[in-house]
């Protein structure tokens, strides 16, 4: 099975090595891809996730397929978060997400911007990202906090990211 046309075992590998590039040490919870199975002609799923710290900061990246969905054609999603300390000592989650399921209409690409212990948080739609634009993205947010997601936007456009494979 693949994702992004590149086999699952690949692309964790990827992600893996965008993490330390960026400076990030891949701490625990992290899984290898799971569920990634060669079925031929059988719908199936599966999924991966990596967590990096940089000092108090850490980022969470998860990718799912399932052709269960959308069967041959696999249906794909991400969950990109980066969790940095705010000045005032508040931990701030900012996160970006393409859904497997376009549900509510238009927000396959979204992203959320909310305070720690906050269970409330507004859907923005956006682009698509790659991995690559989320680590710069979050290492800048990591050296300012108080940077704004419209204001990573203008400096990092979605549309301008570099592509995850070299």
């Amino acid at each position: 099975m693949s994702l992004g046309g590149y086999p699952a075992e690949r692309r964790w590998q990827v992600a893996w090595n965008l993490l330390h590039k960026y400076g990030f040490d891949v701490i625990p919870p992290a899984w290898p891809p799971n569920g990634f199975v060669h079925t031929d002609g059988v719908p199936t799923s599966g999924a991966w996730h990596l967590r990096g710290q940089f000092g108090e900061a850490y980022v969470d990246a998860e990718e799912q397929i399932d052709t269960r969905l959308s069967y041959p054609a696999p249906a794909r999603g991400y969950a990109y978060l980066v969790h940095v300390i705010t000045p005032s000592g508040v931990g701030r989650n900012v996160s970006f997400h393409m859904d497997l399921r376009q549900e509510p209409e238009g927000l396959l690409y979204h992203w959320h911007d909310y305070e720690d212990g906050s269970h409330t948080s507004n859907h923005h739609v956006m682009s698509p990202i790659t991995l690559t634009w989320f680590l710069e993205v979050s290492l800048s947010l990591i050296l300012d906090p108080r940077k704004s997601v419209p204001e990573l936007f203008t400096l990092y456009p979605p549309s301008q990211a570099t592509p995850d494979f070299w």
